[in-house]
């Protein structure tokens, strides 16, 4: 760790709040950050010089198989003693049939929990 702060990070990393990783990259201070999509986002919105350069690819392949820090991660259920089990239960499927829409409206930024609805 030592190693890899001398050589490759500053002092700021020790003071990184939430939107840090957006302003060193729009900025041009790092080349590789692993919530891209916000950043991509920004940029495209505020026509920045940087948009051209900013690419998006999936987690970077270890020995073993690709492995991703989960950003936002939605937990879904329902509760023991919820006065409408079935009503939620059909809810949660409504809205999960539906979250292609909304990941498409949302602009990417809402990661799907299920693949089926995001053929690659």
């Amino acid at each position: 760790m030592k190693a890899l702060y001398q050589e490759s990070e500053t002092p700021e990393v020790f003071t990184w709040t939430p939107p840090s990783n957006n302003q060193a990259m729009l900025a041009g201070r790092v080349s590789y950050v692993a919530n891209a999509i916000s950043i991509t986002r920004q940029s495209e919105r505020e026509h920045l010089p940087i948009d051209s350069k900013i690419m998006i690819s999936r987690a970077l392949k270890g020995p073993a198989r690709r492995i991703a820090a989960e950003h936002v991660m939605d937990c879904y259920m329902i509760w023991e003693f919820a006065d409408n089990k079935d009503g939620a239960q059909q809810f949660l499927i409504d809205y999960i049939d539906s979250f292609h829409e909304g990941f498409t409206v949302g602009q990417f930024y809402n990661f799907p929990c299920f693949p089926a609805p995001f053929p690659t």
